[in-house]
């Protein structure tokens, strides 16, 4: 438990550090390593299960994506005149096509065009559906908690979820482990009960309150109390969903890398429901 919140505290501290010093590069630059760690994990899982994705593809297409969504990309584009942006939500939209749109669809049929060039007998539809699959679970969501750097307030939003998703974590942690009984899922993570996803939730929702209050006035009082009980059981269901892989590919941890808490993976995985939903509320508010 030491090392796990000593991981925590300095990952935590890496990131309020950047934010403190609005050094959006840094934040993306940190964002960059855990997608890309994240998705090497999980395709190593899946090696361990007997399924070979196509990972060099897949991490090429995921380090572009990271870069498009990145504020100085968008800038250098409408210096050009390529794109034009919209100061709300909508982000970047392009006069000819959308990066962000292309790339998906030119990922997809780099990895099809792969699997047919050089089929093998060791199973093409799963090795195409897993590379798929893990450039949509990780990439792909991971990309909607720094789409929101770039609007309005953008780093406290992006912190806000952050902080939000990682004490739904937490309160889950300690109420679990002194009063949790009733387990949520036995298959797939025996330790997840019912009393620590209230913990989680309580916790959550007062440290969005307070956080709102004090730092987001935006999102203060409704907006905090509606996200406060939205997010916490999106962020156990995060949890659950790599559980649930590692199960199947019989891994402990998608990774080593981050002692006492495992792999890039084992970090973000929560991040992964929560950022979006939070984005596309944003989207719903016109925040």
């Amino acid at each position: 438990m030491k090392t796990r919140t000593f991981s925590t505290v300095v990952l935590v501290g890496a990131v309020a550090l950047m934010v403190a010093l609005k050094n959006v590069t840094g934040l993306y630059v940190i964002g960059l390593i855990l997608c890309l760690g994240a998705l090497w994990e999980f395709y190593k899982m899946a090696e361990h299960k007997g399924v070979a994705p196509f990972k060099k593809t897949a991490m090429v297409f995921a380090a572009l994506m990271m870069i498009v969504i990145y504020p100085g990309f968008h800038y250098q584009w409408v210096q050009y005149g390529y794109v034009t942006l919209n100061d709300k939500i909508t982000g970047l939209n392009a006069n000819f096509f959308n990066f962000e749109q292309v790339l998906p669809a030119l990922f997809i049929i780099s990895v099809l065009g792969f699997a047919a060039l050089k089929p093998t007998k060791n199973n093409p539809l799963a090795r195409v559906a897993v590379t798929v699959f893990g450039f949509l679970y990780i990439p792909f969501l991971f990309s909607f908690l720094l789409r929101l750097v770039p609007l309005p307030n953008g780093l406290l939003l992006a912190t806000y979820v952050v902080v939000v998703t990682k004490c739904t974590d937490i309160g889950a942690y300690l109420v679990g482990s002194c009063l949790g009984k009733h387990q949520m899922s036995p298959q797939s993570s025996p330790k997840k009960t019912w009393e620590g996803c209230a913990g989680g939730v309580l916790l959550a929702l007062t440290v969005s309150l307070g956080f709102a209050y004090f730092l987001t006035p935006e999102l203060w009082w409704r907006h905090a109390l509606i996200l406060g009980v939205l997010l916490p059981p999106l962020s156990v269901v995060g949890d659950l969903i790599e559980s649930v892989i590692k199960r199947d590919t019989g891994a402990k941890d998608s990774g080593a890398v981050i002692p006492g808490i495992g792999g890039a993976l084992d970090l973000v995985d929560s991040m992964l429901f929560t950022a979006p939903v939070f984005y596309f509320y944003l989207v719903l508010i016109r925040l």
